[in-house]
This record gives C-alpha cells, sequence and structure tokens, in this order.
C-alpha cells in the first residue's frame, strides 16, 4: 500500500500538466489522481490505527487538515482554469466592441 502512495504522488505532476491544457475536460486526472492519493492516504491511516491499537482514533479536524493540503492543488487549478476563461470571454468582448467602433468611425458614423 505505501508504494501505491508514492506511486500516486508521482502522478499529480503529469496530470497537473494535463490539467493546464484547454481541454474542457482536462482538470479530471487531477482531481481523480488527487482523490486516490487521499483515499490512500485514509486508508493507510487506518490501517495504522489498527495495527498499534492504542485506543486513541484520529480527530475529525486531522481528516479535514489532510484531506484539505491533498485536494488544495486541484481546486487552485480550476479556480485558475475558471479565472483565466473569464478573462479571455471579458477580453473578447471588449476586443470586438473596439473593432465595431473603428469600423463605425472609419465609415463615419458616430
Amino acid at each position: 500500500m505505501i508504494w501505491l502512495r508514492y506511486a500516486l504522488l508521482l502522478l499529480i505532476f503529469p496530470a497537473y500538466v494535463i490539467a493546464l491544457s484547454r481541454r474542457r475536460w482536462a482538470t479530471i486526472p487531477l482531481w481523480l489522481v488527487s482523490g486516490s492519493v487521499m483515499v490512500v492516504q485514509f486508508a493507510l491511516c487506518a490501517q495504522q490505527n489498527l495495527t498499534f491499537a492504542d485506543g486513541t482514533a484520529p480527530s475529525a479536524f486531522l481528516w479535514i487538515a489532510e484531506a484539505t493540503k491533498i485536494m488544495l492543488i486541484p481546486m487552485a487549478v480550476q479556480i485558475a482554469i475558471r479565472l483565466k476563461a473569464d478573462q479571455f470571454r471579458v477580453g473578447d468582448r471588449a476586443g470586438n466592441a473596439t473593432r465595431a467602433l473603428f469600423a463605425n468611425l472609419s465609415a463615419g458614423e458616430f
């Protein structure tokens, strides 16, 4: 199970590079790899708690902190892609308005 954790961590960088492409569903591999890393991490923690059986269960805060650390990468990439797409849309509308204004001015209409 440990080798699976490290193999999944090695897959995060290629999934990140794929997510930066301009395809619509390009962030799905990054979400899947990050979710898999999170599940494997939780399984390892549960297995360790069962093995040592020290009687203490990890607090919910620790589980949430682990999930947040792992899922922060795909969330940040998704937000960046959304902002970039919105920037292109706004820039495209502004560019069309500027071209229309220049076309009207050159035609003598105001």
